[in-house]
């Protein structure tokens, strides 16, 4: 085998090693991101149902019409 034909194989083999490295990198990243997701998720949910029973029905609209307004007129 010629010295080129080592190179070429050795240059190939790093490369396809570092796209392997990146794509579980990538798949790691991707996971960690959906399992935040989740668990943002969830808290809300307990979030929302522990403010559902403090608040009582009567004062609950009137909390949800004010902010989503606000942040529109300033944009």
């Amino acid at each position: 085998m010629g010295a080129r034909t080592k190179q070429k194989r050795r240059r190939h083999q790093i490369r396809q090693k570092h796209k392997r490295r990146l794509k579980r990198k990538k798949a790691a990243l991707k996971l960690l991101k959906q399992q935040q997701r989740l668990k943002q998720r969830e808290s809300q949910k307990a979030e929302k149902e522990k403010q559902q029973q403090e608040v009582p029905p009567q004062e609950q609209p009137q909390q949800e019409e004010k902010p989503p307004q606000e942040p529109q007129q300033q944009e």
